[in-house]
């Protein structure tokens, strides 16, 4: 019995999975309602399997990213002690992609030589490998990450001195980052040492709740 040309609730019988399409034509005495029953579970495993192919494992994204990490010959570009466009040395550089910026923005912190301190600042860049100076965000101020606000924004964390401690500070908008003030700040005080606590990492932050993890310098003695 040809089938060519026949619809079902799902589309045009020559879009279904081939299993689908052999389900109609071998099966043209059972009732329509069974047939679509069996077309639909059909179509799902064949999109099941379809998801499988597309979206690798946790752990096979994390073999293909170590895989670029230490395969650094096969890396299409390079740049080793990369600076931005002023001089400024881009140590710990952290960065994200933001349209806004015509590419990524990256916050880093530098040495000042005239001070004996870091400060922290912000460059943009169209390819990773050429950074353009935009702003100093802190003084006496390192270790930086940023993280887009899941409600808008941008949420920024450094370690501050004295005494070193945490700061959280939320932008707007790209152009308050850019250019603008904070328009919220935070200094977390000293929880788990009396002496320091810094290199904060953003698992999550939104213009009202920031989820911060840091390091901090266990009875002054030792860094965790």
């Amino acid at each position: 019995m040809p089938i060519k040309g026949w619809r079902t609730d799902l589309g045009p019988v020559e879009q279904l999975p081939p299993a689908a399409r052999e389900a109609l034509r071998t099966h043209r005495r059972i009732s329509p309602r069974l047939v679509a029953a069996i077309v639909a579970g059909l179509t799902l495993l064949a999109a099941c399997g379809r998801s499988h192919d597309t979206h690798p494992t946790i752990d096979e994204a994390r073999s293909e990213l170590r895989g670029y990490i230490e395969d650094i010959t096969q890396a299409t570009a390079s740049r080793y002690g990369v600076v931005d466009d002023r001089g400024h040395v881009m140590d710990t550089v952290k960065i994200i992609a933001v349209p806004e910026s015509g590419g990524f923005v990256g916050l880093y912190h530098s040495f000042r030589e005239d001070t004996g301190t870091f400060a922290v600042h912000l460059a943009t860049s169209e390819d990773l490998m050429n950074w353009t100076w935009r702003r100093q965000l802190g003084d006496n101020a390192s270790m930086p990450t940023i993280k887009p606000a899941s409600d808008g924004g941008y949420v920024v964390a450094w370690e501050q001195e004295p005494p070193n401690h945490v700061r959280r500070l939320y932008y707007r908008s790209w152009s308050d980052l850019l250019a603008g003030p904070a328009s919220k700040t935070f200094d977390a005080p000293l929880r788990l040492s009396s002496c320091a606590e810094g290199t904060p990492n953003l698992y999550a932050a939104s213009s009202l709740a920031v989820d911060v993890g840091f390091h901090f310098y266990r009875d002054c003695q030792l860094d965790r």
